[in-house]
């Protein structure tokens, strides 16, 4: 009697090994990107990896529709990673963090045993640094938003017009942008992370 089971059990090990792989690349990418203190950190990155892709491969599948083509997902993952890099440059850095919005110093001075210093333009630094922080917000949320929106539509429209060959076309170029959003969404956050890690000047 044939085992019906028989293709799924010989495709888990090829998944495990496409699973180990890809936590590999996010582990290597995370300790370029974040520095030696990368596995402080991985659990979150490698989760947000991880929930994108899956959320991006379910909008290929017809009639389900993924979690990352409605803006209520890509908002709340962007929020999260502002907020991750945020508490974590506060954490490392104190009050000391705030330096990186006021621009640069034209001189330091010896004040009472404390070394001061002296920015002039930060009252244009913060008007200016302060939105662009907040910023990465809306590009993070938007960027992938955009993007699986636009492959998702596109892929619904091919299988309603041409239901058999083309769509395959668009589901194979799908799979290599759900793959991409979710790379370029947890490299952006690692790099933000490395970011608020690095010593303000």
């Amino acid at each position: 009697m044939t085992n019906i089971y028989q293709p799924l059990e010989a495709a888990i090990p090829v998944v495990v090994q496409g699973i180990e792989v890809l936590v590999e690349l996010i582990a290597n990418l995370a300790k370029d990107r974040i520095g030696p203190d990368w596995r402080k950190y991985f659990p979150i990155v490698g989760t947000m990896f991880f929930f994108i892709l899956v959320a991006n491969l379910l909008g290929l599948v017809p009639g389900v529709g993924g979690p990352t083509g409605d803006a209520n997902t890509t908002w709340a993952w962007a929020v999260i990673a502002w907020l991750v890099y945020t508490v974590v440059g506060i954490a490392k850095h104190k009050h000391n963090y705030l330096v990186k919005f006021m621009g640069p110093s034209f001189f330091e001075k010896e004040i009472g045993g404390r070394v001061v210093h002296f920015r002039m333009l930060m009252p244009i630094f913060l008007i200016l640094e302060l939105p662009l922080d907040l910023a990465r917000i809306f590009t993070l949320a938007v960027r992938l938003l955009a993007n699986m929106f636009a492959d998702h539509t596109v892929i619904l429209v091919m299988l309603s017009l041409v239901p058999i060959g083309v769509p395959a076309i668009f589901m194979g170029l799908g799979l290599i942008i759900s793959f991409l959003q979710a790379f370029i969404f947890t490299l952006l956050t690692m790099i933000y992370i490395g970011l608020a890690l690095d010593e303000p000047h």
